[in-house]
């Protein structure tokens, strides 16, 4: 997520200062800066510098140091430097393509604008040229823009050790600026070069200013004398302040990077549909063995389900035909009232006849 300029280039401002202006490691960075500027200049070699520059950042950023060397570590293996070469040179032909074609649509424009006013006889036949140039001036200048914006953190994907190729670089390069993270990048880059514009014109203006001290001869050598110390300690300021901005620029665009840069290697790992023909379910971990561990984890105790009773009350309907009374009896235990009377009378015969 982006944080902003202020949080970027505050702490960036920080690093850089307690690095330079209390550590005192200018020898260190002068070192570092004319080797790359040296470097630059050489057509294939100088291409890895601006990688360079960004692992230098990440050092000084989360090691508080400044080195000479180590820099050059994310572009010392042939991939890394094969990437960082072809990066660098189709990200030029992309630029050039474009500007060319700016250039070739800018140049239609002008001629047009030139024959309307040889047609119209016009005075001054350069005004109406310039006025229909004008569009294609513009878009040259966004284009440039546009390239120097979307561009920007290539060296920061390359140096993050991304299997991917330089186009895979490029793509995710202009995705990453594509969603964010565009004018903080651009803040990064612009203020510390609008704060050294203005001490420059400061320090220009008081150096005018201490050279026109008089215009006698008398105060000629004063004036002079004025001027060269003032020059003197104005290019000493420059030299100890410009160093601290410049590398808090770089390290707030690390941090920049950090926050929302796109893995260059997995950009392109997206589910665009799933369509499924066929399902089967299986218990995958019971093969490996791995299923009492896991069930181990949770309430093994099993809950039955057990059906409530029947309690529904159903009214007699046939009780009356089922009726019977029943008495003890000494032999049979238990006989039905009909069965008692035979018994008795019974009895009574044999007792008459005996």
């Amino acid at each position: 997520m982006n944080r902003g300029f202020f949080e970027y280039f505050s702490k960036g401002l920080r690093t850089s200062a307690s690095l330079l202006l209390k550590g005192g490691k200018y020898v260190r960075y002068y070192l570092y800066y004319f080797m790359s500027v040296l470097g630059r200049c050489i057509p294939v070699v100088g291409s890895v510098f601006w990688v360079a520059d960004v692992r230098r950042a990440k050092i000084a950023l989360r090691e508080k140091e400044l080195t000479v060397l180590r820099p050059l570590e994310s572009v010392d293996t042939g991939r890394s430097f094969g990437t960082a070469v072809l990066s660098f040179w189709w990200q030029s032909l992309v630029f050039l393509g474009g500007l060319i074609a700016i250039g070739l649509l800018g140049a239609l424009l002008f001629l047009c604008g030139r024959w309307i006013a040889w047609n119209l006889e016009l005075q001054t036949l350069w005004v109406l040229p310039v006025v229909f140039l004008l569009p294609a001036i513009i878009a040259a200048a966004g284009y440039m823009l546009s390239m120097f914006l979307l561009f920007a953190p290539t060296a920061y994907l390359i140096d993050s050790g991304s299997k991917a190729g330089a186009s895979g670089m490029l793509a995710a390069s202009v995705e990453t600026m594509r969603r964010a993270g565009k004018g903080t990048y651009f803040l990064n880059v612009l203020v510390p070069q609008l704060c050294k514009a203005a001490y420059g014109g400061i320090a220009g203006l008081v150096f005018y200013l201490l050279s026109g001290l008089g215009s006698a001869a008398s105060n000629a050598v004063a004036s002079a004398v004025a001027g060269t110390v003032w020059a003197i300690v104005a290019i000493g300021l420059y030299i100890v302040f410009a160093p601290v901005l410049d590398l808090a620029s770089s390290i707030a665009n690390v941090q920049l990077f950090d926050d929302i840069a796109i893995d260059a290697e997995t950009m392109n790992d997206r589910v665009k549909g799933l369509f499924v023909k066929r399902c089967a379910v299986g218990n995958a971990l019971a093969d490996k063995g791995r299923d009492e561990s896991l069930e181990s984890l949770f309430a093994k105790t099993p809950t039955e389900r057990t059906d409530p009773p029947d309690t529904r009350y159903v009214p007699p309907t046939d009780w009356a035909d089922k009726m019977k009374t029943f008495a003890d009896d000494d032999e049979s235990g238990a006989t039905d009232e009909n069965g008692a009377q035979q018994s008795a009378q019974s009895n009574d015969t044999e007792g008459e006849q005996a």
